[in-house]
């Protein structure tokens, strides 16, 4: 589709191949303050409609002037169910652009379809026998995002804006991807989504730093993670060392997140950043439990053992924090499970606690009783994240016990 989606009316694009593969069909709409309306759209398979929503924003004409698509990160999450959410996201993309695009978001979908099948299998869509492309050698920001390891990236496009991004909701955390008109098509700013860190990442670094300590503990997990990308990965690690040991705790919390990229060629920094893990200041404790989920095949039992300490902080940020630290390991941190187990009584970080159980395969079966209970107490999202978790592991125990020893 040479124009994308943009534009077209809604007849139109219900008759498009996204719309007709994925079977969106329209559930409500609402009139809009400045004319047209809002239409939002579910799956018409039971089992996806309350995992996937599609608001698409409609001129008086019918014509639509924006899509976005809000994607459950719990159905991303699912080593089962996850290429299908996968290929909803690269199938949007693909129809979206227009034509002066194509080639950035080729290029993107080609990325999703290669890193998808790491950890998922072959995809749902595509050629028959036809074997997925080979990635490029560092993640892209889009991918990250996806993943849940960004808060939100903008894709480099001319014709088209779309955005990704990730909004923690207590009833529906999601993936959002967000269609608008390229900047000078139109017709008056359009106010960016909501997203994690939408009130504080556009603040200055010494701001930041300065946020890492906020009341708000929302407000210090955000500034961490606006901090992330602002660290220079090419720095010495023995100049990030030296800052660990500053008397500023905004210099030790930017140390720690310097430590974590700089572990990659230097694991002389790893214990380092471990024991800022029990640093008195809790912006600091924030940004290391953030890096050590970012260490990946560089992580050992120490930084695992580390993690599952701060799900005892008593600062409810660094909890949160760990236990996402945790589900970003995955296997490699199965030392944790039992930590993780207790954690699930955390009102503040059951929730991403049971996420990160769903990422830990059969080694988490012992964890399936409580997060049943979890689940049953229709606590929103913590429930929702609990009966994930609780079919992830039983599936990881079947295939193990199919495979034998």
């Amino acid at each position: 589709m040479a124009s994308g989606l943009l534009g077209l009316t809604l007849a139109e694009a219900l008759r498009s191949d996204f719309f007709c593969i994925f079977r969106l069909r329209e559930v409500r709409r609402t009139p809009r303050r400045s004319g047209g309306h809002e239409v939002e759209l579910r799956p018409e398979g039971p089992e996806f409609r309350s995992l996937v929503r599609l608001v698409v924003h409609l001129a008086g004409d019918e014509r639509i002037e924006e899509i976005s698509l809000e994607v459950a990160r719990s159905f991303l999450e699912d080593r089962m169910r996850c290429v299908l959410a996968h290929d909803m996201i690269r199938s949007l993309v693909l129809a979206a652009a227009p034509a002066v695009d194509r080639k950035t978001s080729t290029e993107l979908a080609h990325e999703i379809l290669a890193r998808q099948t790491e950890f998922s299998g072959p995809p749902i869509l595509g050629e028959a026998g036809a074997r997925p492309p080979t990635p490029p050698g560092s993640p892209s920001p889009a991918w990250e995002t996806l993943r849940g390891r960004l808060p939100d990236c903008e894709l480099p496009l001319r014709g088209v804006r779309i955005r990704l991004a990730n909004v923690a909701r207590p009833e529906f955390s999601h993936l959002q991807v967000h269609l608008r008109p390229p900047v000078e098509a139109a017709p008056a700013p359009a106010p960016a989504p909501a997203t994690l860190l939408e009130p504080v990442k556009e603040l200055p670094t010494p701001k930041l730093v300065e946020t890492l300590e906020d009341a708000d503990r929302m407000r210090a997990y955000d500034a961490a993670w606006a901090l992330w990308p602002r660290v220079d990965p090419d720095l010495d690690a023995h100049a990030w060392i030296g800052e660990a040991g500053s008397g500023e705790s905004g210099r030790r919390a930017q140390a720690a997140l310097g430590l974590g990229r700089a572990a990659k060629s230097a694991p002389e920094a790893i214990p380092i950043l471990t024991a800022l893990t029990e640093d008195p200041a809790r912006g600091v404790r924030i940004c290391a439990a953030l890096a050590l989920g970012m260490l990946e095949k560089r992580t050992n039992p120490e930084t695992v053992a580390a993690l599952g300490r701060c799900l005892g902080d008593p600062d409810p940020g660094v909890r949160i924090i760990a236990a996402n630290a945790l589900r970003l390991l995955g296997p490699r941190a199965t030392a944790a499970v039992p930590s993780l187990m207790r954690a699930l009584s955390d009102e503040k970080a059951r929730y991403m606690s049971a996420r990160a159980l769903s990422e830990m395969g059969a080694a988490a079966r012992g964890s399936v009783e409580p997060l049943e209970v979890l689940a049953g107490r229709k606590a929103g999202a913590a429930s929702d994240a609990a009966a994930e978790a609780v079919r992830a592991i039983r599936a990881a125990a079947r295939k193990e016990a199919e495979q034998g020893p």
